[in-house]
């Protein structure tokens, strides 16, 4: 384990990001601030000219892209932010010239700040120790399971010791769990999952019974193993109660924030597309006339309908399916307050 970055995180140190757009849109440190010394066109034509003419030749063109008041202005930024966050941090791809001459200009202004040494390929290199479960620190993880629809997300966010997997990945965990806003890169992910697990100060990890792919983003085999074989705790929830925590979230409250009706029921449609084969072209049928007549007459019980079919159809007998295969691991079931009940007398805070 890196002590030195952990502690860095877990005292929520500030850092800024000094590589291009393109590179921190790839990855980076999920609390930095993207300053970068080069933008990415400018660190393309650095990059250009490094392999036509050599290190001296870049080195030359860079200072000359990055000069006047251009140079002015991000030396400007850079500072503004260190005032603002004092501790702050700056980094570069491996810690190499572009942090060297960032420190250089910022120790000109008396500002006072360091690099981290190794840059983002050190930060990376400690996530993955994390995520493949080789370099982490021990814990009790705890698996909260439960139906669709059983409000497993709203439970668990009450916990200090939870880390919150579809947040992270900004997808609800089904097919018809798409967000509006775009997921995570994979490393963004992966580097979240890490940093979010660096900060959890408890000896339990709480984490919500999920498949290994949450929309696009994937969990890393080893953690997705160790969730599959850890403690697991079912939340019952009655089916009518299921029905409207799924309305509520996928129906009411996206119309009620403004979302159009017509490209709420374009959205639902395609997702429902995508479980054609396991329903069955008879039930797909049926379900699909269902939310048409449903988004028609933007009917409650109409909505309630198709959401309970979805349910009865498709998730339940495939949740079922996979909780008979880990029955072994079920240590509690329970309904919201039971398993609130449970986790405060085994010391999960």
């Amino acid at each position: 384990m890196d002590n030195e970055l952990k502690q860095l995180i877990q005292k929520n140190v500030k850092f800024i990001d000094l590589r291009s757009e393109k590179e921190f849109r790839k990855g980076s440190i999920p609390n930095a601030v993207n300053l970068p010394i080069l933008t990415s066109n400018e660190y393309e034509s650095v990059g250009i000219e490094y392999k036509l003419y050599g290190k001296t030749a870049a080195i030359k063109l860079g200072h000359k892209l990055v000069s006047g008041d251009v140079k002015k202005e991000r030396v400007k930024d850079w500072c503004t932010f260190i005032n603002k966050n004092p501790k702050t941090k700056i980094f570069c791809h491996r810690g190499g010239m572009r942090s060297k001459i960032a420190l250089e200009w910022i120790n000109q202004t008396k500002t006072i700040t360091s690099a981290i040494s190794g840059g983002y390929k050190r930060f990376r290199r400690l996530c993955l120790g994390i995520v493949k479960l080789s370099n982490i620190s021990y814990k009790n993880w705890i698996i909260l399971g439960g139906y669709t629809g059983s409000g497993k997300t709203e439970f668990i966010k009450a916990y200090n010791s939870m880390i919150d997997l579809e947040d992270l990945a900004n997808h609800r965990g089904s097919a018809f769990g798409k967000k509006s806003s775009s997921q995570p890169t994979a490393a963004n992910f992966e580097n979240s999952l890490a940093f979010h697990y660096l900060k959890n100060f408890s000896k339990w990890l709480l984490l919500e019974d999920e498949s290994r792919l949450i929309g696009k983003n994937l969990l890393h085999e080893l953690w997705y193993q160790k969730m599959q074989k850890s403690q697991l705790v079912i939340l019952e929830t009655k089916l009518n109660e299921r029905v409207d925590n799924i309305y509520r979230e996928y129906i009411y409250l996206p119309i009620k924030k403004g979302k159009s009706i017509d490209l709420l029921k374009l959205n639902m449609i395609n997702s429902l597309s995508k479980i054609q084969k396991r329903l069955g072209g008879k039930r797909y049928k049926e379900i699909n006339t269902m939310m048409e007549k449903s988004f028609n007459t933007n009917d409650k019980e109409s909505y309630k309908n198709w959401i309970r079919k979805i349910l009865v159809y498709y998730y339940d007998p495939l949740y079922k399916y996979k909780m008979d295969k880990r029955k072994e691991y079920i240590s509690f079931k329970g309904n919201k307050k039971e398993v609130a009940n449970y986790l405060k007398d085994i010391g999960v805070n």
